[in-house]
């Protein structure tokens, strides 16, 4: 599956590689709760750094927090504190979930186009679906080869080799 994250976990959110969750998880759960859904148990596959589940976690919503990089989970237990929620770290593949179940809603952001296959998508949806109660909500973004480039075609947007990166 995906490269080891590891050596990104310290500069992952200095480049901003986590705002797009953290910018779309409250408009998510928002549509949600606008279409009837109730729950409280949420769990977000490829958490990372944990941008995505700050908000969830001053919200008060139950969280389970997935990643398989050691150093994300390190950075994301670090930056989530003082929440009314609680969030249960589980250093995990998304191919081979264990132990999880009982969930209301499932996140996968910025996180599916890692998978190297149909077949590996297709394993992580099968693995997902069994963290969730029966009816409840997987939510994921997936963008085409064109999508990624009209996302990164702005060019409104360099990175330079400095020395906190």
């Amino acid at each position: 599956m995906a490269p080891n994250y590891d050596i990104l976990a310290s500069v992952y959110d200095k480049l901003d590689f986590g705002n797009f969750a953290e910018a779309l998880t409250p408009r998510l759960v928002d549509y949600a709760l606008r279409n009837d859904w109730m729950g409280r148990r949420i769990i977000s596959l490829g958490c990372g750094t944990g941008k995505g589940l700050q908000w969830l976690a001053q919200h008060g919503y139950l969280l389970t927090g997935v990643d398989q990089s050691e150093a994300m989970l390190e950075q994301a237990k670090a930056s989530i504190s003082g929440g009314r929620g609680s969030v249960d770290w589980q250093q995990q593949d998304i191919l081979s979930l264990e132990g999880i179940s009982g969930m209301d809603m499932a996140l996968a952001l910025n996180v599916l186009g890692e998978m190297d296959s149909l077949k590996q998508l297709e394993a992580a949806f099968q693995c997902i679906r069994k963290t969730l109660h029966e009816g409840r909500l997987f939510m994921f973004d997936l963008y085409t080869i064109e999508g990624l480039v009209i996302r990164y075609q702005t060019g409104d947007r360099l990175i330079y080799d400095t020395d906190d990166l």
